[in-house]
């Protein structure tokens, strides 16, 4: 039998976590959000009635998490034109998405035999969840850690300037653990009835309080000894199942229209980014009937060296990619290790099926458009005159393995090329991934310069994972200065 107290802590839990994340950002609440799951492990219940309270709390935590499923409703970009199927299919997702996620909660039933190992066991859930995810999406950039999974407590961390500081020692997993301790020290605090622990108890709440607005530990000052003014654009191209030449057209108008700006009000802008698809420099070969470097010095000009980053897609490889393209030096190129709608069966799903029901116009249309095949790239980061520059392109921004590889190779900044107009506009989807890109910024110390499609809000985030710019729906770009 359920008490009415049951199902407050259960919608506790829920709505708390999930204020204390993007995109509300509600950040202080991430030191209480654990306290009504600690509080049913309190209740001395049941094992059954535990794991169905805490079972429950994860499926509605993951349920609000990963609504951003939703958003991919119409499905025409898939080429499925009924409104009421997309509806259906995604709904579908969304359900068994987050039901299967939920068995990531299963190890914080050990905290029924000591509330200690909370902190330890919230780590194993936070990992369970990405294992039980790369099972999903499976492939190079699939690979276990802390990827691609919304809701992570180090996650909420990105609205603490003080905490931020921490990430390089910590990261993601470390953050976590120190923000599930300190639920628990709470709790602690509060059932031990006395002026001391009272105190203790107090004069914890206002040194949390003071750690979101101002920064109380020391953090690594970057000393650069070149600056370098780099220009984000955000290119508003919407998803399309097929793409015609007109929509190109429009693509480079827009993007063509901005980079003059860009130039004309900022003349010493040495790196302009593009986002995924944007296919500028081959849109203006083939209408303009010129060459590679025709296109490269009319875009560029010829007053200065100046480069252009954006995400193409090579029909011939059938691969994507991220092309540098400098107005006086060679184009490199870097392949983009692809984590797709269902994984990196992606491609072999949709030709299995065109094969089983005899290669049907929408089965085939799909392998052609969508069938984008999985590489694995040698190396993430090229040597420019505007220093060492990473590229991350798409879903490659949530991988885990990505930002190993690039701390290897230790760029000076790095760029990232999103893709969210699949999500139809809505923000909830970028607000997640803002946060982790400022958790990543913090942890390899490093800018980030992201270049958003038609969901808007373009943004330069510095080495300690404070946003320095960020557009809003009516900007065309944001340009700033980064010392390198």
């Amino acid at each position: 039998m359920f008490l009415k107290k049951d199902y407050i802590l259960v919608l506790s839990f829920v709505v708390l976590l999930n204020l204390a994340g993007a995109p509300f950002n509600v950040g202080l609440l991430r030191f209480v959000a654990l306290i009504p799951l600690i509080l049913i492990f309190r209740q001395g219940y049941s094992f059954k009635k535990e794991s169905f309270l805490v079972l429950s709390s994860g499926l509605l935590y993951l349920l609000w998490q990963y609504n951003s499923i939703l958003h991919l409703a119409p499905l025409d970009w898939l080429g499925i034109n009924s409104i009421f199927l997309s509806y259906v299919i995604v709904v579908v997702l969304w359900l068994i998405f987050s039901s299967f996620l939920t068995l990531s909660f299963i190890p914080l039933l050990l905290s029924r035999y000591s509330l200690y190992v909370l902190p330890f066991v919230w780590l194993v859930a936070e990992y369970s969840r990405s294992w039980l995810y790369s099972l999903i999406v499976w492939g190079d950039s699939s690979s276990l850690g802390d990827h691609f999974s919304f809701g992570f407590l180090g996650y909420t961390t990105s609205t603490s300037e003080s905490l931020l500081a921490l990430a390089p020692t910590l990261g993601v997993y470390g953050l976590s653990f120190f923000v599930a301790a300190i639920n628990i020290f709470i709790v602690i605090l509060l059932t031990k009835k006395s002026i001391k622990t009272y105190s203790v108890f107090f004069a914890l709440i206002i040194i949390l309080i003071a750690s979101e607005f101002f920064l109380l530990v020391p953090k690594k000052e970057v000393v650069g000894t070149q600056e370098v003014r780099v220009a984000a654009i955000q290119s508003r191209n919407p998803v399309q199942f097929a793409y015609s030449d007109e929509y190109y057209s429009q693509a480079r108008a827009n993007s063509e229209r901005a980079i003059q700006d860009i130039l004309q009000k900022y003349p010493d802008t040495s790196v302009i980014v593009l986002s995924e698809n944007s296919q500028l420099i081959r849109t203006i070969q083939e209408e303009d009937n010129v060459s590679e470097q025709e296109a490269k010095e009319y875009l560029l000009g010829t007053d200065t060296e100046r480069l252009l980053i954006e995400g193409v897609y090579d029909p011939v490889r059938n691969v994507s990619l991220s092309r540098f393209y400098s107005n006086k030096a060679p184009t490199v190129e870097i392949e983009k290790g692809l984590l797709m709608p269902i994984g990196e069966y992606q491609p072999y799903v949709f030709r299995i099926g065109a094969q089983l029901l005899g290669r049907g116009e929408w089965f085939r249309d799909l392998e052609v458009q969508k069938g984008t095949n999985s590489v694995q790239s040698e190396f993430k980061t090229v040597q420019t005159h505007a220093g060492n520059i990473s590229a991350v392109a798409c879903s490659e921004i949530l991988s885990f393995p990505i930002y190993d590889q690039i701390e290897e190779e230790n760029p000076d900044f790095i760029v990232h090329q999103q893709r969210l107009a699949h999500f139809h506009n809505k923000s909830k989807v970028f607000e997640q991934i803002l946060a982790v890109s400022q958790l990543r910024a913090a942890i390899t110390g490093k800018y980030i310069i992201g270049s958003v499609d038609s969901s808007g809000y373009s943004h330069i985030i510095g080495p300690d994972g404070k946003i320095l710019e960020i557009g809003d729906e009516d900007t065309q770009y944001v340009t700033g200065v980064l010392s390198i």
